[in-house]
């Protein structure tokens, strides 16, 4: 005959399992036993801190966790309990179902990085605008056709990630995030950048890959921290006269674009490195870039180039392609 499985092992095979309706019958079991279940049941239901908070267990564990993963839980809503991770700093809450957030959020003020891509979000809430330690956000690939204006008060924020949005504008709300450093916006159908983009003093990388630009306004041009610029696959047919301003540009990438030339001032950006020019309509390199004395590497096929001129030895870090 067979010996009977103890509670700690029926607990541990129903926690194994794949089955909501299992995971939550073996959470019971442990409520059934007071606390008094193995280190072995103890390490595996803290892998799941939601149900421990739900079900009032490992409430040292759960009220002192920094970090928590609550990705892939077709969560319809986030639950109120959520106010109890007070000590949270980390909290990734992607491909779920939310659309919105419960006022219970608010509570956590020590968060520094939130991620909540491939959501529901048609809207932010305003409960955002409490989580003032936050540093980074991501929100890739929601329904988002704004922002709300008490985005503003995340005055730490220094990381924003926005692609694959429904935009139609550029967000105003972003120009007043003062330390914002890296903005990723792209994938949506924005066709003019604020004037008011000048105000990120901060930004030294922005990728606005993927939209419907065809202008860039001459405030652009003092983004003067910039060292990585992404405006690939657009519609720019030229660029602000003092674009050369971003002289601590390093990476540029303008490829898939309408330029037929590039403004002088492109002479000034001599600590570019790398430069994307493909699929334009250059039908000759512009002068501008033999300037380019740390241009280790040139994208230019796709254009309508006949040849290369000589002024292309000037630069001897390159690494070519036509």
């Amino acid at each position: 005959m067979l010996p009977q499985k103890s509670q700690n092992d029926k607990i541990i095979e129903l926690l194994n399992s794949e089955s909501e309706e299992n995971i939550e019958l073996g959470f019971q079991l442990c409520v059934g036993l007071k606390g008094n279940y193995n280190e072995a049941v103890q390490q595996k239901i803290q892998g799941f801190p939601l149900k421990c908070v739900q079900n009032q267990l490992e409430e040292s564990f759960t009220q002192n966790l920094t970090s928590l993963d609550l990705s892939s839980q077709y969560l319809p809503e986030l639950p109120k309990e959520i106010a109890h991770f007070t000590q949270l700093e980390s909290l990734e809450l992607n491909q779920n179902d939310l659309i919105t957030l419960p006022k219970e959020f608010g509570l956590l003020t020590k968060l520094k990085s939130l991620s909540m891509w491939g959501n529901l979000f048609a809207e932010l809430p305003a409960i955002i605008g409490q989580l003032k330690a936050l540093e980074v956000l991501s929100l890739d690939g929601n329904e988002l056709t704004t922002l709300p204006q008490e985005m503003s008060q995340l005055e730490n924020l220094t990381e924003l990630y926005l692609d694959d949005n429904l935009f139609s504008q550029f967000p105003i709300t972003l120009t007043q995030l003062p330390q914002l450093k890296k903005l990723a916006l792209t994938n949506s159908d924005i066709e003019i950048v604020a004037p008011e983009i000048a105000y990120l003093k901060n930004l030294f990388w922005l990728d606005l890959r993927e939209n419907i630009i065809d202008t860039l306004p001459n405030e652009f041009s003092k983004l003067s921290a910039l060292a990585y610029l992404d405006l690939s696959k657009n519609e720019l047919s030229e660029l602000p006269h003092d674009f050369g301003n971003l002289q601590n540009l390093r990476y540029l990438a303008l490829w898939v674009n309408a330029l037929t030339n590039l403004p002088n001032s492109f002479a000034n950006l001599h600590k570019l490195q790398h430069l994307n020019l493909r699929g334009n309509y250059l039908q000759t390199i512009p002068e501008v870039i033999f300037e380019l004395y740390n241009l280790e590497e040139l994208h230019l096929y796709g254009n309508e180039l006949q040849s290369i001129p000589k002024g292309i030895d000037s630069l001897k870090n390159l690494g070519i392609r036509k």
